[in-house]
């Protein structure tokens, strides 16, 4: 008698994530598992009866959904080389490049940065035009937070160099020191202590 070697699939496998009440619906999941197969999604299970494990199933299904990441935000404004000097004189953040262009920027950030770009690139990339961040009126409804252990000082520091009083440092009930600045091209800035700190 030869071994044979047809394709098996071990009994409820994936029963614990579909929560199956019993075996009989399995049918129904190992021919979507067949199709899917079929189509190269996931690895078909091995002849000997063994079958891909619960990580490879989750990878194949949900590494696309999961791949997005913060990658950067850019603040469109007129003087890009006048902001990040205000930036890292008012905040201690080093200035990591400016384009020969002057028309982009970013600062020392970490592994996100923080941008900025001419409208100029705005206007290129934008056909349909903008609302741009002005340092006149009511700020925009977005703002970029600052952590620092000394919110008062870094205040003080901050308009010294050039930004506008917001909100005087104030103590939060879940711990937190928390100040409102405004850069000169109209940014808002949140300045404040690290959550739980």
């Amino acid at each position: 008698m030869g071994l044979s070697t047809r394709t098996t699939y071990p009994k409820c496998h994936f029963r614990h994530l579909f929560r199956f009440p019993d075996c009989s619906k399995m049918r129904y999941f190992l021919l979507l598992t067949k199709i899917v197969m079929l189509l190269g999604r996931i690895p078909k299970p091995r002849v000997d009866g063994s079958s891909p494990s619960e990580g490879i199933f989750h990878k194949h299904f949900f590494s696309r959904a999961t791949s997005m990441r913060f990658g950067y935000t850019i603040i469109y404004v007129s003087d890009v080389a006048a902001t990040l000097d205000f930036y890292s004189r008012a905040f201690g953040i080093p200035v990591r490049f400016l384009h020969e262009s002057g028309g982009y920027g970013e600062l020392e950030t970490g592994s996100t940065a923080l941008a900025f770009a001419a409208h100029e690139v705005a206007s290129a990339n934008l056909p349909e035009g903008y609302n741009p961040i002005k340092p006149t009126g009511k700020p925009v409804g977005i703002e970029i937070g600052l952590i620092t252990d000394d919110v008062p000082a870094s205040v003080e520091k901050a308009v010294a160099a050039g930004a506008t009083l917001i909100s005087e440092p104030k103590q939060k009930p879940w711990g937190q020191t928390v100040a409102y600045v405004r850069a000169p091209e109209g940014t808002l800035i949140e300045v404040c202590t690290a959550m739980g700190g």
